[in-house]
Order: structure tokens, then sequence, then C-alpha cells
């Protein structure tokens, strides 16, 4: 069995005029929801292995929430997943060592929407209609993946929890 956490960015800073989309930091209500989010992961199964995308607000909230684990795991960083939709994302994880059991994967919307949909089939019925209403900054998608490989196939999974910070105040 795999476990794949699927986490959106924190919400990130628009204040600052001109900044590319790229270099776009958390905003402090953002950098707030790391704390909630890195507790909740510190108390699940911890992660072996997380992707993240290359833009300073997912790096960010990786960062910020790897902060509360006892543990952390070992972060791999790739443009691949900047913007990236579900077939991008499909194809990174399909790199990932079959040995390991749990990635953590920090991504942007609306493709880890897209992907949490699109590999679930069936799970707690709440997460999965929450989770295809809407999937905001800071979400945390739980998906279970009976299956010994990264590659993935549509609705192999099961969506087993959906939180978003205003959750866990």
């Amino acid at each position: 069995m795999k476990t794949l956490y699927l986490l959106r960015h924190a919400k990130s800073d628009w204040a600052e005029e001109g900044l590319d989309d790229h270099e776009r930091r958390l905003a402090p209500r953002g950098r707030r929801a790391c704390v909630t989010l890195g507790a909740l992961l510190s108390e699940l199964a911890p992660p072996e292995l997380a992707w993240c995308s290359s833009a300073i607000r997912t790096r960010e909230t990786f960062t910020r929430t790897r902060d509360h684990w006892q543990q952390a795991p070992r972060l791999e960083v790739t443009d691949a997943l900047y913007l990236a939709g579900p077939s991008a994302i499909l194809e990174v994880l399909g790199r990932t060592d079959p040995a390991i059991e749990r990635v953590l994967l920090v991504g942007h919307n609306p493709g880890l929407q897209q992907l949490a949909i699109g590999l679930t089939h069936h799970g707690d019925v709440v997460a999965r209609e929450r989770a295809h209403r809407k999937f905001p900054t800071g979400a945390l998608a739980t998906v279970e993946i009976p299956t010994g490989s990264w590659e993935l196939a549509p609705e192999s999974g099961a969506l087993t929890r959906f939180v978003t910070p205003r959750d866990l105040r």
C-alpha cells in the first residue's frame, strides 16, 4: 500500500507588484497555516520522500511544515511540478523508487485537484465531495493506493482524508 499526500502550497503574497509568479513568497496567513499543517503532518505516517515544485511558495510551504516533524523526508525540487497538470505530476511520481511507501507532493492548482479527483474512485465520501468542490491553498489530500509501484493509473486510489488550514483551527 502506498500513501500519497497532496499538499497545495499555502496562501501566497500578492503584495509585491511586478514580481514573477514563480518568485512569490507566502503571505502571513500562509505562514501561519504551515504551523497547523506541520502539526497535522507530524501526526500522520511520515513521508519518506517529498516532491516539490520549484516555486518559492511551494518550497517555503514544505520548509515551514517540515519544521514541525521529528524526521524530515528527502526533498526533490523540480521545475516539472511548477503549475503542472495531472499527467506531468504522474510522470514525476513515476520516477519514485518503488521501495518508498509514502510520498508528499507539494504543488499547485488546478493540477493537484484534478489529480486527486482523477486518482480516486472511492474513499471517504465527504473528503471526495470537498476535494471536488474546492482545493484551497494549504489543502492536504491523503490518497491510499493499493499497489507496489508509483506508476499510477486513473481511479486506482482512495481519498481517505481532505483537510484545509481552516479545518485545523
